[in-house]
């Protein structure tokens, strides 16, 4: 099935970004060099370009969960949906790396932390949100303790290390 969101920005997205260059152009024209009267419409453009992404992101944001929340056992359904929700920023900020990061990639990542008398490694699997002492945010951590066996810990994000992400040769 083909994303509702991209085909609203491939479309009406796209749409209003291309009458806001084609006015760009009749009052800047095309040939080189700076065009002060364009200002306006630079940051006029540079806001709707924003706001559309947002709009994008967030709509994703929700085709993602309805997806992932379809293919859940109905009991488990609004704890899954509340998980990936609460605290949604791209309700309430701009489309940053930042907001993008918080919204999308609650799992997957790879952090470390305290266990006994070690530090050990393990990869988020769920963003349990804030239902810890004194509303702390906890997740639940994937751990390998052994080559055959894989421990969940609930644990406080305050008590994790970010495990630095290998870059691309």
């Amino acid at each position: 099935m083909p994303s509702q969101s991209l085909m609203h920005w491939r479309q009406a997205a796209a749409e209003a970004l291309d009458r806001m260059e084609s006015a760009h152009r009749a009052i800047g024209g095309t040939a080189r060099g700076r065009r002060h009267a364009t200002q306006q419409i630079n940051q006029s453009n540079l806001m709707l370009l924003s706001s559309h992404f947002q709009r994008f992101c967030r709509s994703l944001h929700s085709e993602a969960v309805a997806h992932i929340v379809g293919n859940v056992d109905a009991a488990l359904k609004p704890v899954v949906q509340a998980s990936l929700t609460l605290g949604g920023t791209l309700d309430r900020g701009n489309p940053n790396p930042g907001n993008l990061g918080a919204d999308f990639g609650r799992v997957g990542d790879r952090v470390r932390f305290r266990l006994g008398a070690r530090d050990v490694a393990g990869t988020l699997i769920e963003d349990l949100g804030k239902i810890g002492i004194a509303g702390q945010r906890l997740v639940r951590v994937e751990v390998p303790l052994d080559p055959t066996y894989l421990q969940a810990f609930e644990i406080p994000t305050a008590l994790l290390t970010p495990v630095p992400r290998r870059r691309a040769a």
